[in-house]
Order: structure tokens, then sequence, then C-alpha cells
């Protein structure tokens, strides 16, 4: 009883002095890092000595430890958070300290999209994102054929650029997931179900024909063709997928790129994905889908939205 207390007790003693040395190690100044820690070849130095003074670990280790800037937010240390943004975003918020700074000034034209991209190493449709995230914010106004220009500053709105999913992302992400949606669906789709996206066909159709949008018509049919695969789950991403498709990010992007001119097109696209459905061929309703959401990702990605 009393040696398994012992070991017990210097197994607890042994984790404990581990974790001291990890700490000391990674957190510690590199000028009080022991050198008997050190996988260096060179001739370790003396530790610093602690001052004669029984309250160590509560001053000295403290001070020395604790205070360093990289190891936490202890005493009048502050640190800031880590933010996990998305590319545009970050792209976005470069611009905007430049702005916010003055190194741009309001009226100033910005570099173009080309210039941009090659400056901050990053795709020309990532500098579209961030350019209409920007324009959202109120930072900058885009001017069809000539170019992006610093708003002024009595109309300059709040600084945030966060507006969401970007567009091209949130493709990919379509892209990924409904062209295995509708494979199933072709396999599982019953009479009613068909019947139920023919009926969105007929009415996109009908909007088309009017001049209008047929955004809720399009949704109709991808939700449709989700319900048919008959995973409730498969319904609920695509719904939030098309959340995504009415964002003011996605939608200011869709009308600077003149997405709605391809209308005829897509309902050309959505009549090969219900004639694949329709024969329960799911390698071409698979195939199908992802070729029109390819395609919409297309018009966004090469489209301009200013001249170069």
């Amino acid at each position: 009883m009393v040696g398994g207390l012992l070991v017990c007790i210097g197994f607890s003693a042994k984790m404990a002095a581990r974790n001291i040395v990890n700490f000391v190690t990674n957190c510690a100044p590199k000028r009080l890092r022991n050198p008997l820690f050190a996988t260096s070849n060179r001739t370790p130095k003396r530790p610093a000595k602690a001052p004669p003074d029984t309250a160590l670990p509560t001053r000295w280790l403290r001070q020395r430890l604790l205070g360093n800037a990289g190891c936490g937010s202890i005493g009048s240390v502050t640190l800031e958070p880590i933010v996990n943004q998305r590319l545009y975003q970050q792209v976005a918020d470069s611009i905007r300290k430049q702005i916010q700074s003055g190194a741009m000034p309001a009226g100033s034209r910005l570099p173009s999209e080309k210039l941009l991209a090659q400056q901050l190493g990053v795709s020309r449709p990532t500098v579209r994102e961030a350019m209409i995230a920007l324009e959202i914010a109120g930072l900058v106004e885009i001017r069809t054929g000539s170019g992006s220009y610093v708003r002024h500053r009595d109309s300059i709105a709040a600084p945030s650029v966060d507006t969401g999913p970007g567009p091209i992302e949130l493709l990919n992400a379509r892209i990924l997931i409904e062209g295995e949606i509708a494979a199933e669906a072709a396999q599982r789709a019953t009479p009613e179900d068909l019947e139920e996206i023919a009926g969105t066909l007929t009415e996109m159709a009908s909007i088309i024909a009017r001049g209008e949008h047929s955004r809720s018509a399009d949704q109709n049919f991808h939700v449709s063709i989700a319900r048919a695969s008959g995973n409730d789950v498969l319904a609920s991403i695509v719904g939030e997928l098309w959340a995504g498709m009415f964002s003011p990010l996605f939608h200011q992007f869709s009308e600077r790129t003149r997405l709605v001119r391809r209308q005829d097109a897509a309902l050309h696209e959505h009549r090969a994905i219900y004639a694949a459905l329709r024969t329960h061929d799911a390698l071409g309703a698979r195939a199908a889908m992802r070729h029109h959401l390819m395609q919409v990702q297309a018009v966004l990605a090469d489209a301009e939205l200013s001249k170069d």
C-alpha cells in the first residue's frame, strides 16, 4: 500500500517536472532557457541565477517566464486573438488598412486587378471577391470600364469586410456536393420526384420568358433534386448552400459579372440534368450537374469587374 503510494507520488512529481521543462523550453526567453535541454553542440552557458529569495516560484520565475509576450496574456501583457480569415477577406483587409492609413487617399484609383493579384500573390478571382467586399463595406467604388476608386471619407461605411463565404469557394463546395447528390437522386428518384423537378423547369422557363430573374426557380430545381435523393440531411445542406447564394457578396458579384445573362444557358443545363435523372443515369446526372456548376463558376472567375 505504502509502496504503491510512493510510486504514484514519484510518477506525479516526474510528470510535473516534465511539464515545467516543456514550458521553459517552449515559452521562456532564449536567454533564460536551460542549456541542458538544448540540442545545439555549442558550449552551454551558465543558467541565470535566481536571487536569494525564498519567493522564487511566485516572483522571480513568474516575472521571467510568464512575462514573455509569446506565452500568454498574463499580467499587463495583452495578446491579439488569432482570426482565421478567408483569403479574400485578408486581401480586403490589406487594402482597407492602406485606405484608412491615408496611403490610398479618397478619389484615388486602385491598381488594376491584374497588378493587385501579382503584388498580393493571389488569384484574380480572389481580388474580385475582395473588391466587391470593399464596395459593400463602402470603402471603394467600382466603375465598370474605368477601375476601382477610393470613396470619400464622409461616405465610408463600417470598416468590416466580413461578408461570408466567397462566391468561388461556395461554388467549389456545390460542385463537390451536388454532383454526388444528383448521382444518388438518379438512382432513387420516384415518379413524383421527377414530376416535381420537371415543374421547376417549367417555372424557370416562364420566368425567363417574362424577362425576370429566375433565381427562386433555380433554387427550387436544386433543392428538389436533393430531396429526390431520399436524404433529408442532403436537402438541408443544399438549402444552406443556396442561402449563401443570396448573400450580399454573391448578389453583388453576380450583378457585376452579369451572371443573369446566362439564364437561358442555365435552363438548358438544367434540362440535361433532368434527362439523366429521368433515365436513372447516375453517371450522367453527376457529370451534367458538375458541368452546370462549373460553367457558373467560370463566369464568376473569368469576368472582369473593371478595365485593366
